[in-house]
């Protein structure tokens, strides 16, 4: 072979100091061969010099020799799957080091653990170097660091957050504060409170429990100790559309309304089971939750349809009881259509799983205690957007709190909001912010997505490494998935995009293969 064909040219320069003349390195032109310098196209080799190349002694398919060992009579990938073998069969006690190696071996471990007693090295994965002051490497200590979970629940209800009459009037229930609070906020303002300049009093409400928890027993208790104006009208059937809501509403064909039709009423929508509600917003085309967000604000609605064209004049509030076992069950119930305004516009009670209710209960007093009416002064709206700040998420909040300050006023025969009233309120919202966080609307109607949201809040309550079967089998998160294949398939979807990670062996997943079965939320 010529030596001038087999190294790359060089030009000599001005000698150095050692009297040697400089040697520049300048690389082939593209296109050649680096061995023989004949034409090659892209390729470093050409097809006589690769042919010519000594093949691979163990599979006889690809070149000998490698990066670092270009004599070795073996490629990279044979000697590499050789080493794996031969870690396994010394792993297992198959295979034995030669006695200089081994000794060699004995020194290094010998270092090692002198290393990690002065700790100059990690004593957990035996590689990183800790930084001054540390006993860990920087990977093992973001291994090990335990996270502080983002929310573990919406916590209890203080009961400073309730204010006068009504506040009064809930706890002669006998009922959780919890439940029994935002009930008789609702079934007031459905009895017919007086809105105060642009701001209304009508206020939507749920309560959030599992089967058999006693929310139906609450709101019935209220309704049978507090007994409703005679003009009032209490709806307990459930509509079917927004034709049909504008029915049970006393909404009437266009050409049938009379002058008196036009006048709005207060109505108080009370139902035992939301859910039969909520079914009907989830169906393709529904304009049921855009007719309960527009009644939120105004007092009249109507439809154009095959029926005719039909409208409706009434205030409405609306109290009913929402039987969910958690989270992901409730983000099932609230679709991707109330995520649009419905959920932002209702306050939530939570009944707990351990009330013992009573049977024999009977109300105290029969009350017949009517609204009065009250003022909002100017300092309360400005308490209310200095609260509020640049807190987009708590726009909503603001108009609430203002709303439950005018119910609570009113019941109380407060000529006007004080002080001591917006500030329970304000504390009520301050705790619905809570239960909103914990019982979120799904984002998405996808299943993929649902499965996604799923996975993402169970691992948000988790402090630390948790095994992935123990955490799907706890959290049902097949509930959301509707299957072992779907949930699998999304948890490898988060893994891949970084938002989970998975544990190995050696806390390393870079260097290990072998994983744990325990899965986190990247930090």
């Amino acid at each position: 072979m010529n030596p001038e064909t087999t190294e790359m040219k060089v030009q000599p320069e001005q000698a150095n100091g050692n009297g040697q003349a400089k040697r520049k390195w300048t690389p082939y032109p593209e296109g050649k061969c680096v061995r023989c310098t004949k034409p090659s196209g892209t390729a470093r080799w050409c097809a006589d010099c690769i042919a010519t190349q000594p093949k691979c002694e163990i599979c006889k398919t690809n070149p000998a020799g490698f990066n670092g060992n270009r004599r070795s009579t073996h490629c990279l990938p044979c000697v590499q799957r050789k080493d794996d073998e031969f870690d396994k069969a010394l792993a297992n006690g198959q295979a034995k080091l030669t006695p200089s190696k081994q000794a060699l071996q004995n020194i290094r471990e010998q270092k090692r653990l002198e290393a990690i007693a002065k700790g100059e090295l990690c004593y957990r994965c035996g590689r990183g170097c800790p930084e001054p002051g540390h006993e860990l490497c920087y990977g093992c200590e973001r291994q090990t660091k335990k996270r502080e979970p983002r929310l573990t629940g919406p916590g209890e209800m203080p009961e400073s957050c309730m204010y006068g009459w009504l506040g009064d009037f809930a706890r002669t229930l006998d009922a959780p504060l919890s439940a029994a609070y935002p009930t008789v906020l609702c079934i007031a303002a459905g009895y017919g409170v007086s809105n105060v300049g642009r701001l209304r009093a009508n206020l939507f409400g749920n309560i959030i429990g599992r089967k058999n928890s006693g929310k139906t027993r609450v709101i019935e208790r209220a309704l049978e100790s507090w007994h409703a104006p005679s003009d009032q009208q209490i709806v307990r059937r459930y509509p079917g559309s927004e034709v049909g809501l504008i029915q049970l509403l006393g909404g009437k064909k266009y050409k049938d309304m009379e002058e008196d039709d036009f006048v709005p009423k207060p109505y108080l929508l009370a139902q035992d089971e939301m859910r039969i509600t909520f079914n009907k917003m989830d169906i393709q085309g529904s304009s049921l939750p855009n007719m309960l967000n527009e009644m939120f604000y105004r007092d009249d609605f109507g439809t154009a349809s095959k029926q005719g064209n039909w409208v409706c004049c009434a205030r409405l509030s609306v109290i009913g009881g929402l039987t969910a076992d958690g989270p992901d069950q409730f983000a099932e119930i609230y679709g991707a259509a109330t995520a649009q305004g419905t959920h932002d516009r209702t306050i939530f009670g939570i009944m707990p799983d351990d009330w013992d209710f009573d049977d024999m209960w009977e109300p105290q007093i029969d009350l017949y205690r009517r609204a009065g009416t009250t003022e909002l002064i100017k300092e309360s709206y400005e308490t209310i957007k200095q609260w509020r700040k640049d807190n987009v998420e708590r726009r909503r909040l603001g108009e609430i709190a203002l709303r439950v300050a005018v119910v609570t006023a009113s019941l109380n025969h407060d000529p006007v909001v004080t002080p001591e009233c917006l500030a329970a309120a304000i504390k009520f919202v301050e705790w619905q912010e809570k239960v909103r966080q914990w019982y979120a609307p799904s984002e998405t109607d996808d299943l993929d997505g649902k499965a996604e949201r799923a996975i993402i809040r169970a691992l948000e309550q988790e402090t630390d490494w948790v095994e992935w079967r123990d955490l799907s089998q706890k959290r049902n998160l097949h509930r959301a998935a509707k299957s072992a294949v779907r949930l699998n398939r999304v948890k490898k979807a988060l893994i891949y995009e970084d938002v989970i990670e998975e544990e190995y062996e050696n806390g390393n997943g870079k260097d290990s293969k072998e994983r744990t079965g325990r899965v986190r939320l990247k930090p």
